[in-house]
């Protein structure tokens, strides 16, 4: 079990276009309009006073309150002349609150994709995990992993017409191919990444069609299924 408590914590809690949403929608009274320029002022409204920039710079936030579980377990046993080995590695997020400015709401940002960095959202899924089935016999031993990313909801703060996320499993498998010989060790290895080409989630990270690939790059793999093949040696 994990407890984090954080007292101005360093952060660049929300996107370009969240901040100008979120500064409308406290009728221009939030600390967060400070990171729209606009020529008269950020809480000016007339139609001439157009932003210029928005800031999506590290800011101190009030308070951050994150806390989970993290679970782990192995088991390993002999099978047929050869070696079993299993592992299971877990996390389940229980909270990470937010508070960006005294006096502001508390962003509950556990089970969305509120959080940002600079442009692109952060997912917060309640859980993911980590599944390892390994097998060895003599010189080759084989490895297929198992990668689960809990889904969500998009946003507790802006409204989507497509408002959940659902969860996503990548396969990956590994062969492994032992030589020994006087001049030393030869190890001769196969590894196939997303088996089954799963396909990243659609998940819109921008208001301009075409600018950016419309995943979260740093959560789903976007290449796709890809093999590599090579060999290392020690003399």
């Amino acid at each position: 079990y994990f407890s984090i408590k954080l007292t101005d914590a360093i952060a660049t809690p929300f996107t370009a276009f969240q901040i100008v949403d979120n500064c409308a929608l406290s009728n221009f009274t939030s600390p967060i309009c400070n990171q729209i320029v606009r020529p008269l002022g950020p809480t000016n409204t007339s139609p001439d006073n157009v932003p210029t920039a928005v800031l999506t710079n590290n800011i101190n936030v009030a308070n951050l309150n994150v806390s989970g579980i993290d679970f782990e377990g192995s088991y390993r046993f002999d099978l047929g002349g050869g070696k079993v080995s299993m592992r299971a590695l877990a996390t389940r997020q229980i909270k990470y609150d937010q508070v960006n400015a005294p006096g502001q709401p508390v962003l509950k940002a556990a089970g969305t994709a509120d959080l940002a960095d600079a442009q692109f959202p952060i997912i917060m899924p309640k859980w993911r995990a980590l599944f390892d089935l390994g097998y060895s016999l003599g010189q080759v031993s084989f490895n297929v992993q198992e990668r689960f990313i809990g889904g969500y909801d998009r946003s507790h703060i802006l409204v989507f017409e497509q408002p959940k996320v659902g969860p996503v499993w990548y396969t990956d498998l590994n062969v492994t191919f032992d030589i020994q010989s006087k001049l030393g060790k030869l190890e001769i290895f196969g590894t196939v990444n997303n088996l089954f080409d799963r396909q990243a989630s659609l998940v819109a990270v921008s208001r301009t069609p075409g600018v950016t690939v419309p995943t979260i790059r740093s959560a789903y793999d976007i290449v796709g299924r890809y093999i590599t093949i090579g060999a290392r040696a020690t003399f």
